[in-house]
Order: structure tokens, then C-alpha cells, then sequence
């Protein structure tokens, strides 16, 4: 009796068995799960705790550049980190300096190009931008700034390198020709340096080592437009300088409105710029078929980039123009109370008895101006006055002097600077601009 069972226990086994094997055979294989190579993170530019890069490590960046005379694009940020510092140098003082010592929050920007590391320090805007080493400065950008501030009167800590763009020159004057002066005709190797004095951007042409540093006039005019004709009977002119500096006026001759006076904004320079260092020259006419309302409009555009332009680039250029046309006759000049003058004076250096021309902008319409002198030693004196005019169309006004050679009392004029004063009778708005005296 026992075999039996035991016979019957094994024959089920055997059952069992077989059916397990058939489940086996038809279920899905298992996959065999090996621990896979993680690819590494792309690399990311450095960020802030809020997860974006400050503006200030931007403008650390582009600090560096300029003094390098390199392209940003160069350039690696490679951390940024959120600092608190000890006083309003960054911690950096110079010998001599004097610094505010309230705590002034900021980064420390590290900043790599070819190997080489840079640390940069910044408060939170960017505003303040400081090297914890300096970097070597390229001499040619050196010689640009100290010819900017020389011809300008003002200090070095006053000007900002915006842009370092390496350029061929076509002749030894750096293309600034003067009537007296004979060039080279080889090409020169050299940098074009955009600096920035006291929110107005200035051009300085150097050659490759800085030996020639040229500032370019302010007054050199790189966009003129016209048009005339179409349906609405247009007449427009409008004229830009490499410095911002916008003119515009309509030749109708039933509006006896004289030229109209503003500058460019920040947007507009910056797309100017950019125009200006792609761009070739531009001479551009365009005219409608013969007919009665036919529109003529003409462009003249000195770019100094290699990239011929494109009939896209020239109707974006004429569109922007008539942009700029329409602001400028749109704008209502602000309060008084809105006011920021400006006060320029051409030439900024020559010697006594030079004649010099005075460009104020953002005054009120219709004010009186009057022209004052003063110096360090020689105090304003509101009952001197050298000249007066009147604020005309924009806020904009110009008017003719002459560097005296002797103060109102008789004594000769001494001194090496001087500087020129505009302001209303009642001395409430008021703007200066300095003249260097040469022997």
C-alpha cells in the first residue's frame, strides 16, 4: 500500500514538474539589469541662487574683454558667487583711496580665458565692476583712453572701455584726414575703442601697439536719409553722428520749423553700433516710377564692417530712419523739472583766443541761456556773462565763443583748464563743458 501512494506521489511530482516547465517556456525572458554610465551634466554657464546669470558677471565679462582686447565671446565665466563685502572698494582699496564702509552686496566673478583665470568683484548691479588682479592691459586700449581723457579734461576713473573691435585702417591718419596733415597711404593694423564718459559714447582709432591713439570727432556723420514726394508730400532730412547725435528738419516750404535736436537711446546706439561694424559703405537711391506722387529716397550710410548689404539690410535701415524721423517730431520736450542739460564744447582743447562752438541739448524751449567762464582758481561769477542765446526746436541750442585771453578784471588767463558754463538767468538749470588751453 505504501509503494502504491509513493508511485502515485511520484508520478504527480513528475506533472507538476512538466507543467512548470511549459509556464517557463512561454512567460517573457527576463532582462538581465546592469547599472548604466550616467552621461555627465552639460556644462552650464555659472548661475546665481535664482537660477540666472547676474547682469553684473555679464558686465565682469566685458570688462575683461575690453581690457584685453578680446572678443566676450573669448571668454568663460566660470563661477559665481553671491558676496557680501566689507566696504564700497569691494574690499579692493588702492593706496590713498577713501571707501565707504557700509556693507555693499555683490559677486565674486571668476572669469577664464586661454588657461589663464581672472577674479573679478562687482556689487549687485554691476555698476561697480572691480579685477581682484589686473589684468595685462592691451596698451593700444591704454593709449585710447588716456587720448580720451586728455582732450575731454577729465579723470581716468570717469571713462568706461565699452567695446574693443580690431580694424585695418586704410591710411597712417587712421581715416580722421585733417587739411594740414599729409597720410600714409599703407593700411595700419589697429583697434576701433568705444568709451564711455559720463553716459556719452566716444570713438578713439589707435594702431596695433598704441603709439597712435586718435579720438574720432564727435561730429562725424554716419547716416543721412532723405525723402521727398509720395501722396502725403513728404520732405525729410535726417542725419545721425557715430556718437548718437540725431538731426532732423523738414525742407517744406510752408513749415518754418528749424532743425529738430536728440540723441539716440540706449537701443537705438547699440543697434547703430552694430550696423556700423557689419555693415560696408551705403549709397543708396531709390525712385517710383514717374508719376505724380512718385517718392524718392536717398541713403548714405558710412559702415565700416565687411558684409556687403543686403536689399533686406536697406529697407530695414530706411525703416528704422523713418522711426527715428517720426520720434524726433513726435517727442514734446519734458518739464523743467525732467530736465538733464548737456553742454558740449568743439574743440575741447586749441589755445586762447580760440574760437569755439557750444552745443547744449534737453533745455527748455524758449529759455534764455547764458554763457559763463570759471576755472579752478577763478570762481563763477553770474554777472560775467560771455554770451546769451535762446533754446530753439528740441531743447537744442548752439553759439560761438572765444577762449578770452584775460579774466573781466584784466588779469591774464594762467590757467591750463577752463570751463565753460551755461545756465538760465535764474541759474536753476545749469550744465558745463571743459576747454584744456594748449600753448
Amino acid at each position: 500500500m505504501m509503494r502504491r501512494i509513493n508511485e502515485r506521489d511520484g508520478l504527480a511530482a513528475l506533472v507538476i514538474l512538466l507543467i512548470a516547465l511549459m509556464l517557463s517556456a512561454c512567460a517573457p525572458q527576463a532582462t538581465t539589469v546592469r547599472d548604466m554610465p550616467t552621461a555627465a551634466p552639460e556644462k552650464q554657464t555659472p548661475t546665481s541662487d535664482q537660477g540666472v546669470t547676474p547682469a553684473a558677471a555679464t558686465l565682469a565679462r566685458q570688462t575683461l574683454a575690453a581690457a584685453l582686447g578680446v572678443s566676450e565671446a573669448d571668454i568663460k565665466i566660470t563661477d559665481v558667487k553671491p558676496m557680501q563685502w566689507r566696504n564700497g572698494c569691494l574690499e579692493l582699496e588702492q593706496a590713498g583711496e577713501v571707501c565707504t564702509q557700509a556693507i555693499v552686496p555683490g559677486y565674486q566673478v571668476m572669469l577664464e580665458i586661454n588657461g589663464q583665470a581672472y577674479e573679478y568683484r562687482t556689487n549687485m548691479n554691476g555698476s561697480v565692476v572691480r579685477p581682484a588682479v589686473a589684468a595685462t592691459i592691451n596698451p593700444a586700449v591704454k593709449a585710447a583712453q588716456q587720448a580720451l581723457i586728455v582732450s575731454l579734461g577729465k579723470a581716468e576713473s570717469e571713462a568706461r572701455v565699452v567695446a574693443v573691435e580690431p580694424v585695418t585702417w586704410r591710411n597712417g591718419c587712421l581715416e580722421i584726414e585733417k587739411a594740414d596733415t599729409a597720410c600714409t597711404e599703407a593700411l595700419v593694423p589697429g583697434f576701433r575703442v568705444t568709451i564711455e564718459v559720463g553716459g556719452q559714447l566716444y570713438e578713439v582709432r589707435t594702431n596695433q601697439d598704441g603709439t597712435l591713439a586718435l579720438p574720432a570727432p564727435p561730429t562725424e556723420t554716419v547716416f543721412v536719409w532723405h525723402r521727398e514726394g509720395g501722396i502725403a508730400g513728404f520732405c525729410d532730412d535726417l542725419s545721425i553722428t557715430a556718437a548718437g547725435a540725431v538731426t532732423g528738419s523738414s525742407c517744406k516750404s510752408n513749415q518754418g520749423q528749424g532743425a529738430l535736436r536728440a540723441s539716440l537711446d540706449a537701443a537705438q546706439q547699440t543697434q547703430l553700433l552694430a550696423w556700423l561694424s557689419q555693415l560696408g559703405p551705403i549709397d543708396y537711391q531709390m525712385k517710383d516710377p514717374a508719376q505724380a506722387d512718385a517718392m524718392r529716397q536717398t541713403l548714405a550710410f558710412k559702415g565700416r564692417g565687411q558684409a556687403k548689404a543686403t536689399d533686406a539690410d536697406i529697407n530695414t535701415l530706411l525703416a528704422w530712419a523713418n522711426e527715428v524721423y517720426l520720434s524726433l517730431k513726435s517727442a514734446a520736450p519734458p518739464s523743467d523739472s525732467k530736465l538733464t542739460p548737456t553742454l558740449q564744447a568743439e574743440p575741447t582743447s586749441g589755445g586762447l583766443q580760440t574760437a569755439v562752438k557750444l552745443h547744449g541739448e534737453n533745455w527748455p524751449l524758449g529759455k534764455k541761456v547764458n554763457i559763463y567762464l570759471a576755472s579752478a582758481t577763478v570762481s563763477f561769477d553770474a554777472t560775467q556773462v560771455y554770451a546769451t542765446t535762446v533754446v530753439g526746436g528740441f531743447g537744442a541750442f548752439d553759439i560761438s565763443v572765444t577762449a578770452p585771453a584775460a579774466w573781466p578784471n584784466g588779469a591774464a588767463i594762467s590757467e591750463s583748464a577752463l570751463t565753460w558754463i551755461a545756465s538760465t538767468p535764474d541759474g536753476a538749470i545749469k550744465a558745463t563743458a571743459e576747454f584744456n588751453v594748449t600753448p
